[in-house]
């Protein structure tokens, strides 16, 4: 995990399914293009009792 961000980041909260790690997936491919926002990092939690992931962006 990144510290001291120096950046505006925010948190995105999604069900983890297949979409949602696809959506993930796909846009960490596309994060090397300058008009798509970075993520920093991933995470897998439980919130709510449904398992979700947790992306970081940056930009």
């Amino acid at each position: 995990m990144r510290k001291n961000l120096t950046y505006s980041s925010y948190c995105q909260v999604l069900r983890d399914n297949v979409k949602a790690r696809r959506e993930v997936d796909l846009h960490w491919r596309a994060s090397n293009c300058k008009h798509i926002v970075n993520i920093a990092d991933v995470y897998e939690n439980v919130y709510g009792g449904n398992r979700c992931l947790l992306v970081v962006m940056e930009w």
